[in-house]
């Protein structure tokens, strides 16, 4: 399932039963918004290319009682309207859904301009943010319900594109992060699409005695410390992956949490340098460039495990 259809498809069946809900777009599109223009009348809101507005309207309307989402590409709607966000919004502590549509490298071949690669770093600062990092079609649907029912302003870090159900009905999703999957000694933690590698790559490892399991950790902010730290706590490796930045994303997070509850373990970071990616080609092409993809994760735990 498309994963932008699971997270719209649970938000529409709450939006459709609630007359104070409004959606707001950037002249942004998806199929499953059809639904939205086609019955949510005058509550469905195309801006335009005007995306700081886009922010000050939904801030308007959350001010006068309504539940507001407002949904754009990534970089647009959290570095062009960080000011917005943050006086107009997390100031007052509104109750807006902020949706941004390109995780990571989604957007490839459009360049340094659409790639979404510091927007956890810059939005985790903000207080009253809360911040999703959903992986799979189940827990896109979990994170529309949870953000819609929130009172506060909260950061959706989406991703597009079809991917297999991976989570049974079992799951705790309330915790804000699933795992650990597996077991052995390492332990990986990452987040959003960046887990379907991870799990072939430990799926691999095991057949070559590297055991391993991983946490996916889909609620960034506030992060569940206590149970990650308990789990790292029983774990000797600690490997964190992600499609961000390494400066102030999943990989920062995780060594503040290690620094400030005495959790002394090695740590390997895969993520992206501290540079613009100007490299062009599709999104694996990008990703194994820069180690991201599943063979040069497993080449890099097991070059990293038999050094430690």
């Amino acid at each position: 399932m498309d994963l932008r259809d699971a997270f719209f498809d649970r938000l529409y069946e709450l939006a459709i039963e609630d007359d104070n809900f409004y959606f707001l777009t950037a002249d942004m599109w998806a199929f499953s918004l059809g639904k939205f223009k086609d019955n949510l009348g005058d509550r469905f809101i195309n801006t335009g290319i005007s995306e700081q507005n886009m922010i000050s309207v939904a801030a308007g309307l959350a001010k006068s009682g309504k539940k507001v989402c407002v949904y754009t590409i990534t970089p647009f709607v959290t570095e062009r309207c960080f000011e917005q966000i943050k006086v107009d919004l997390c100031c007052m502590d509104l109750s807006v859904m902020i949706v941004g549509i390109g995780a990571g490298l989604t957007y490839s071949n459009d360049g340094p301009t659409h790639h979404s690669l510091n927007d956890i770093a810059i939005m985790r600062t903000l207080p009253n943010m809360t911040i999703y990092s959903p992986s799979s079609p189940r827990l896109n649907s979990f994170v529309a319900e949870e953000a819609y029912l929130y009172d506060g302003p909260s950061y959706i870090r989406l991703d597009k594109g079809n991917f297999p159900e991976i989570y049974q009905n079992a799951c705790q999703l309330e915790s804000g992060c699933l795992g650990p999957v597996g077991e052995g000694n390492i332990l990986v933690l990452s987040t959003g699409t960046n887990i379907y590698d991870v799990r072939l790559a430990i799926e691999s490892l095991h057949e070559q005695d590297i055991n391993a399991s991983y946490i996916d950790i889909f609620k960034i902010k506030p992060l569940n410390e206590k149970k990650i730290v308990g789990i790292m706590s029983k774990h000797k490796k600690i490997v964190v992956i992600e499609e961000h930045s390494l400066i102030g994303g999943l990989g920062s997070i995780v060594c503040e949490l290690m620094a400030m509850n005495n959790v002394y373990r090695p740590l390997k970071r895969i993520s992206l340098p501290d540079e613009f990616c100007k490299k062009y080609g599709d999104r694996e092409w990008i990703k194994k460039q820069y180690g991201l993809d599943k063979d040069s994760i497993i080449n890099t735990v097991l070059a990293w495990s038999k050094i430690l």
